[in-house]
């Protein structure tokens, strides 16, 4: 029924070895050159994913604060542009304090000059009419100088009724 062959067994056992010591001479060292230059690549790659990683943190960390440098300077903008403001303020409601304050002074001096002209056109018109009263009452002329001691009595009298 079954029966061994040992010759067939033994060249068959010579061809497998023969051929895998050719396999082994032959074949091997390309497979073994290609599995290393794949591992140094993928070695490479990961080095260089590494470097990509470490540069975009870098990136991002770089970014954050220029980002916190100008969020500062753009506060520190409206700081300033505030204190300015109020600066100006301060300088505009002086300026129109002092302005008003003028216009104050100016108007009470023209209502002085005003005041001071109107005194002296009645005091001329008293004097003339005190002048011409008292000569139509005394029926002579008076002098100059007896007319302004007149008015100045009459003056005098009338600051002291008022």
């Amino acid at each position: 029924m079954f029966e061994l062959e040992t010759s067939l067994i033994f060249w068959s056992t010579v061809s497998f070895a023969i051929l895998l010591a050719l396999l082994y001479k032959i074949a091997l060292p390309p497979l073994m050159q290609i599995m290393e230059e794949r591992k140094d690549q993928i070695a490479s790659d990961l080095s260089t994913a590494q470097t990509s990683k470490d540069t975009a943190q870098q990136l991002v960390i770089s970014r954050q604060k220029s980002l916190e440098e100008a969020l500062q300077k753009g506060e520190k903008i409206i700081t300033d542009s505030t204190l300015n403001a109020e600066v100006q303020k301060k300088e505009i409601l002086a300026k129109a304090e002092s302005t008003a304050s003028k216009v104050i002074a100016q108007a009470q001096n023209k209502i002085e000059t005003e005041e001071e002209k109107a005194k002296q056109e009645l005091k001329d018109s008293i004097a003339t009419f005190v002048a011409e009263a008292s000569s139509k009452l005394i029926g002579k002329t008076l002098t100059e100088k007896e007319q302004f001691k007149l008015i100045d009595e009459s003056l005098k009298e009338l600051k002291n009724k008022l």
